[in-house]
C-alpha cells in the first residue's frame, strides 16, 4: 500500500505483495537520511526562519551533529500529523 501521508516517505510494498523471487524481507530499520531546514522548508512550502522558529519554540526537534542543525523526517512527519 503507498504511503500516501508524507512525501517523505518511500513507497512500501506489502509483504503479501513483494515481488516474488526475491530472496531477502525488506530492511526493517533502515537508515533514513537528516533533512537540513532548507529540506524541511521546502517540503512544507514554508521559509527557512519559520523552520527555525518551530526549531527555537521546540515544536520540531532535531539533531544536532557538530554545529549543524538536522531534523529526522519522522520528526517532519509528526508536525504535519498533529497540524504544526
Amino acid at each position: 500500500m503507498p504511503n500516501t501521508r508524507c512525501p517523505l516517505l518511500p513507497p512500501q510494498v506489502a509483504p503479501d505483495r513483494a515481488v516474488s523471487g526475491t530472496s531477502s524481507p525488506p530492511p526493517t530499520n533502515s537508515l533514513r537520511p537528516l533533512l537540513t531546514v532548507g529540506d524541511v522548508a521546502g517540503i512544507l512550502n514554508l521559509h527557512p526562519r519559520s523552520i527555525r522558529r518551530l526549531i527555537a519554540d521546540g515544536r520540531l526537534p532535531v539533531v544536532r551533529v557538530g554545529r549543524a542543525v538536522r531534523v529526522r523526517p519522522e520528526a517532519v512527519e509528526d508536525l504535519i500529523a498533529g497540524g504544526g
